[in-house]
């Protein structure tokens, strides 16, 4: 199957803008890196290198190999970095332009391989890092490399062409047969083969969050595009002009249309979309109108028909908390804005040829406005708004050319699209059917943990580290510098110092917590440290003489116990002995 070549469009590279870059990082600046690691899936082997431009100056890497399989080259480039100062001319950048990236053949006159481009508006206030897996859409020549056998047919084209060329130029006959090439086998694709996605693997990072602080919860996108004014008077769309068949380049005045603060500056003239064959007068529309014609089927149609003034610029604007506020005041307040119209006299292109006397009149004649009725935007969850507004005069008195019609007497308008990024009036929440869940929940009361565990480990430390001395030391043992010396001797010393120490500082843990007078993350000192010390000391104290008395305790039960078992035992054998006596004597 013949391959579906990629829009040109696509291809094609975006025009450089003017942007102003620092040298060097500092306050007030940001610092955006930028890497690439990979390119994978190259419909053949290439000597490429990379160039970004958009919201940057255009950067271009050295050359290195990349070959058709998944690679990973060193695109060294001048600089891994750009540095733009933080202000509005750089927010707005980020929402309306992107980091465009050029893949070029090196080997080839530098020519465009595959371009992607990537948004770094996430980076205004929500991602510090923009970028992955980046799809990188083929130029046509390229994309047609996956089909060996239509690049060998556009080679040989090729190759006649050179061969036709040399023999027009008189060539010998071994220069021409130089040209020839040896035929090399091409290996057809199939009919369903699908060419897998050419990638390329690029990040952009960036320190901190780019946007302004005061903006982090309240921020948005200002999309305005003006989609042509029509209906405009023939005295206005004629100036320069004899006849429909000339060039529209021959009209003598530009347009500026001004909104929100923003102007778009690039309004010329352009040809009606479908055949007219003239324009329609001021009368005539008054007409039109007058036969009733519904007024949206009468503008869809002079839409088609009338010559119109056309802008080809697509604004969009990074607003923040300020412009919400605003804006919804005035949307519950005003409910709309004006935007104005305003021709303007070109430069004569041609000094021997120049514009009309009244061309300039004429501008400031048909000078007008139109008011937007954006309360479209009062609609929970409504991002975009789409309006034909008519134009009306705003031309001062002193200016009013008699006898020429106005922009109300053509019934001028213009059309136009505003769109938010995020709504200014968000969905309602959803209704709550039980009113119990609207009760607000509190926390439990801070309870402390027990200290049960405390006390019962430290209790069991006492009991083990007694018994182990009263299994290692002897009537021979000296003092407690003995009993140490003993239990080292015998490898149990480090075990019961750490399994003291551990209980100890569990019931230090506990008290410390339970101690009113103690703040959390504050050091004790003074006479509150000395009271927790000896109060913790004390009771460590009692409980230790309380373990041993248990001890004690029991030792002497058992003591009492064996003896009271041996007593036992001993009248058993009296008392045996007794009957055997008595059994020997009968």
């Amino acid at each position: 199957m013949p391959p579906k070549m990629p829009s040109t469009q696509a291809a094609e590279i975006v025009e450089e803008q003017v942007v102003e870059e620092e040298e060097e990082e500092g306050e007030g600046r940001i610092a955006f890196h930028i890497s690439v690691s990979s390119v994978s899936h190259l419909p053949c082997d290439l000597e490429t290198f990379v160039e970004f431009s958009g919201v940057c100056r255009k950067n271009r890497s050295s050359s290195a190999s990349v070959s058709s399989s998944s690679s990973s080259p060193c695109f060294d480039f001048p600089k891994d970095r750009f540095i733009r100062r933080s202000n509005q001319t750089l927010y707005d950048d980020l929402v309306s332009h992107p980091l465009v990236v050029c893949l070029h053949d090196a080997g080839n006159d530098d020519a465009l391989v595959g371009q992607a481009s990537i948004s770094c508006l996430p980076l205004l206030h929500e991602e510090l890092e923009v970028g992955g897996d980046v799809e990188l859409e083929l130029a046509p020549t390229y994309h047609r490399k996956w089909w060996p056998e239509l690049d060998q047919a556009d080679q040989e084209a090729v190759s006649k062409d050179k061969k036709a060329t040399a023999k027009a130029k008189g060539k010998d006959k071994k220069n021409v047969e130089a040209l020839q090439e040896t035929p090399v086998e091409i290996t057809k694709r199939p009919n369903d083969f699908v060419p897998p996605k050419t990638l390329i693997t690029v990040h952009v990072r960036v320190a901190e969050l780019v946007g302004p602080l005061e903006d982090r919860g309240a921020w948005t996108t200002l999309s305005f595009q003006l989609k042509g004014v029509f209906s405009l008077p023939e005295r206005l769309t004629m100036l320069g002009l004899t006849g429909l068949a000339d060039d529209i380049e021959a009209h003598q005045l530009k347009y500026r249309a001004t909104m929100f603060g923003e102007s778009l500056v690039d309004g010329a003239l352009a040809r009606p979309i479908a055949s007219c064959p003239q324009p329609a007068s001021a009368d005539v529309n008054e007409k039109a109108v007058d036969q009733g014609t519904s007024e949206e089927e009468w503008c869809e149609q002079q839409e088609q028909v009338s010559q119109a003034v056309r802008f080809k610029e697509h604004i969009i604007r990074y607003r923040g908390s300020k412009f919400l506020k605003e804006f919804r005041y005035m949307l519950n307040n005003v409910g709309g804005i004006w935007m104005y119209f305003a021709p303007q006299e070109k430069t004569p292109s041609d000094p021997k040829k120049p514009n009309l006397p009244e061309a300039g009149a004429l501008a400031k004649h048909f000078s007008g406005k139109a008011w937007v009725d954006l309360r479209g935007f009062l609609q929970p969850g409504n991002l975009s708004v789409e309006k034909r507004c008519k134009l009306r005069s705003t031309c001062a008195d002193e200016d009013i050319l008699p006898g020429e019609p106005t922009l109300q007497d053509a019934h001028s308008f213009v059309r136009l699209a505003l769109e938010l990024r995020f709504a200014a009036a968000p969905h309602p929440r959803p209704c709550i059917e039980d009113l119990r869940l609207l009760a607000p929940t509190f926390a439990a009361a801070n309870t402390y943990p027990t200290s049960t565990d405390a006390a019962t480990i430290y209790q069991e430390a006492i009991d083990i580290s007694f018994k182990a001395v009263c299994q290692d030391c002897d009537s021979s043992t000296q003092g407690v510098a003995g009993a140490v010396a003993q239990l080292k001797k015998r490898g149990n010393y480090d075990d019961l110092r750490e399994s003291l120490r551990g209980a100890v500082v569990r019931v230090f843990r506990e008290r410390l917590r339970k101690d009113t007078h103690a703040v959390p993350g504050k050091i004790l000192q003074g006479k509150v440290r000395d009271e927790l010390i000896s109060s913790t000391y004390g009771y460590l104290k009692e409980t230790a003489v309380s373990v041993l008395d248990e001890i004690r305790c029991h030792e002497q039960a058992r003591v009492a116990s064996m003896a009271e078992l041996e007593e036992k035992q001993r009248q058993q054998q009296e008392q045996q002995q007794q009957h055997q006596q008595q059994s020997q004597q009968h």
